[in-house]
Order: C-alpha cells, then sequence, then structure tokens
C-alpha cells in the first residue's frame, strides 16, 4: 500500500512541476576555452571587431556544442562579467559559424 502512495505523490510532483529548460551542454572546459581565446574580442571596451573563421577563437567557439554561446555566458562567473561583454560572446555564434565551400560541377 506504501509504494503505491508513493508512486502517485511521485507522479503528481512530476506532473505539476514546470519543465527545465537547458541551455545547452556545454562544459567548463569549453567555455574556458572560448574566453582564452576570444579574450581581445569580448573584453569591455575592445576596439577589435574582427574575427577571423579561421582563428583560434572561431575553432574554440565551434568545439561548444551548436556554437552555443548562451551555454557560455550562462557559466561565466560574477567577476567575468564584469570583465567580458555577454553581447559581444553571444555575437560569436554567427561571427564564427563556418559553411565550407561548395564543390562545383563544371562539365567541360
Amino acid at each position: 500500500m506504501f509504494y503505491w502512495k508513493l508512486a502517485v505523490a511521485v507522479l503528481l510532483v512530476c506532473a505539476i512541476s514546470p519543465p527545465q529548460v537547458v541551455t545547452g551542454a556545454c562544459t567548463e572546459t569549453q567555455k574556458a576555452r572560448v574566453m582564452f581565446y576570444c579574450h581581445t574580442f569580448t573584453k569591455k571596451g575592445s576596439t577589435s571587431n574582427a574575427i577571423h573563421i579561421h582563428s583560434d577563437c572561431c575553432v574554440s567557439v565551434r568545439l561548444v556544442p551548436n556554437s552555443d554561446m548562451k551555454c557560455v555566458v550562462s557559466m561565466l562567473t560574477d567577476k567575468e562579467k564584469e570583465v567580458h561583454d555577454e553581447a559581444r560572446i553571444l555575437s560569436l555564434e554567427s561571427l564564427c559559424e563556418y559553411h565550407p565551400p561548395q564543390r562545383s560541377s563544371l562539365s567541360t
């Protein structure tokens, strides 16, 4: 009888609780790499406006699953938030997007 009540209680809690929003599956190591290689671009007050698509910065961004910079921003400490511009970190997602050149099929 006790197990039945426990099962109902667990089911009720699961049904009532709101779903958890997961921003991504980035790791602390991936975040550290992005912060290290992209620091000249992400620091507040930085005048660097260009990131090369093949730079170490962009390579580290693409190593994060889906280049999810929201995940990286969510892991920033308060101290890192004082130093780095969150909007610039988020912009890395699109700035570092890489589309390999398409092979053309030329017939002669």
